[in-house]
């Protein structure tokens, strides 16, 4: 039996970022480990803590191949 995977949705994932970003240090990478919810959108802002928003863009991956491709599909942006 494998071990349950929780949902989420945008409004977890902005209070998760809201919490995290003030420590990221201009990282652009944040692995979670969710399932993003069916039809939830793939991209949106969040408040930083500065009165500024950060960008969020979601992406799937249930491999470390295909967190590595996220990844350059991000880069080559």
């Amino acid at each position: 039996m494998g071990a349950l995977v929780p949902e989420l949705n945008q409004r977890v994932i902005t209070g998760l970022l809201t919490t995290r970003l003030a420590r990221t240090r201009g990282r652009r990478l944040l692995l979670v480990h969710g399932k993003y919810v069916a039809g939830g959108p793939e991209e949106f802002t969040v408040p930083t803590g500065d009165g500024a928003r950060r960008k969020v863009r979601i992406t799937h991956a249930t491999s470390v191949l295909g967190l590595t491709n996220a990844w350059q599909d991000h880069l080559a942006r």
